[in-house]
């Protein structure tokens, strides 16, 4: 699956941020209605690729701090780790018998990797303030 739970989470707590406010990590979730210790570990994924700020302590939470219109859905698929890839094959290390048999070539091979190109652009077009509607 593309869209994991994962990624669609991180849409959300993204979404509840997008107003600009700190808000703690209880008040997404309960808003979002994501289990708490997935957003924990989604928070920090989203803070390592620069989109969110974690300010700890007491009065502590969290803040968006990129522009969700400059940020496309490739880069949220990247940050939290994942690639967006159609099928198994299109992994880099993936060992295919049947290209292995047919001298590196596979007709479904060749096929899917033109569609997953399409699929990386069009993921690439769209930011998450489309999505998010800002």
């Amino acid at each position: 699956m593309l869209i994991t739970k994962e990624i669609d989470y991180s849409l959300r707590m993204l979404s509840a941020l997008a107003s600009g406010e700190q808000m703690t990590m209880g008040d997404i979730c309960s808003r979002e209605w994501i289990p708490q210790q997935f957003g924990y570990k989604i928070l920090k994924k989203l803070a390592r690729a620069g989109m969110v700020s974690i300010i700890r302590g007491n009065g502590g939470g969290c803040r968006l701090c990129c522009d969700l219109r400059q940020v496309t859905l490739y880069e949220l698929v990247q940050a939290v780790g994942s690639e967006p890839l159609i099928a198994a094959c299109m992994e880099p290390e993936y060992e295919c018998t049947r290209r292995l048999q047919n001298h590196n070539c596979c007709a479904i091979h060749h096929n899917l990797t033109s569609i997953q190109r399409t699929l990386e652009e069009e993921l690439k077009k769209h930011t998450l303030g489309e999505l998010i509607e800002i």
